[in-house]
């Protein structure tokens, strides 16, 4: 469904989220405000979703990041705010996500950023948000000189973000990314180390 370039105003409709066959919705550059419809969870065989160019606010719904079959994401030039969910690691298809020019929050130092290592992925104008190319640019493309250790799953090094913060980032061997014993051992570490 293509309905970008439109006057819409107001709050997205919360039945849109009845529309289960729905593969493709492009809702962009109008003046849509106000939350996104958590009801977009109902949407269960998307597999595109452009809500860019509006004034929508608030946080990214958790409800989102349910919709399994989705392989594009486009929620850039928004007013959202807030964490990114940690469960958008569980969005194994996406290969598009684009968030650029919101107000997010906080690292990205998470399971999801697995998937866009070949991929698309655009944090840009976030000023709180740190995306893969500052992991790239802050390793020197993961130069051995900034690794502090190797483990089975993976190599850790100790970077510093633009922003100055220092963290420790893990990345895992390409081979065994998609193993579901290593997501899970990952995902309880991270969940281990941000308790």
């Amino acid at each position: 469904m293509i309905l970008s370039w439109n006057r819409f105003s107001g709050s997205i409709p919360s039945g849109i989220g009845n529309l289960k066959y729905l593969e493709s919705l492009k809702l962009s550059s109008s003046n849509l405000t106000g939350p996104i419809a958590t009801s977009l969870g109902g949407l269960v065989r998307i597999k595109d979703i452009d809500l860019s160019h509006h004034r929508l606010s608030g946080s990214i719904p958790v409800e989102i990041c349910a919709l399994f079959t989705l392989t594009s994401l486009d929620l850039s030039h928004n007013s959202l705010v807030g964490e990114l969910p940690s469960s958008l690691g569980n969005l194994t298809k996406l290969t598009t996500l684009n968030l650029a020019y919101n107000n997010l929050g906080s690292s990205i130092i998470s399971s999801f950023l697995l998937h866009f290592e070949n991929n698309s992925l655009d944090l840009d104008g976030n000023e709180h948000l740190c995306a893969y190319e500052d992991l790239i640019r802050a390793t020197e493309q993961f130069d051995i000189r900034y690794c502090t250790g190797t483990g089975g799953y993976g190599s850790v090094y100790k970077v510093q973000l633009p922003n100055g913060k220092v963290v420790a980032l893990k990345k895992l061997h390409t081979s065994k990314s998609g193993q579901p014993a290593l997501r899970k051992s990952f995902t309880n570490e991270v969940k281990t180390l941000t308790a």
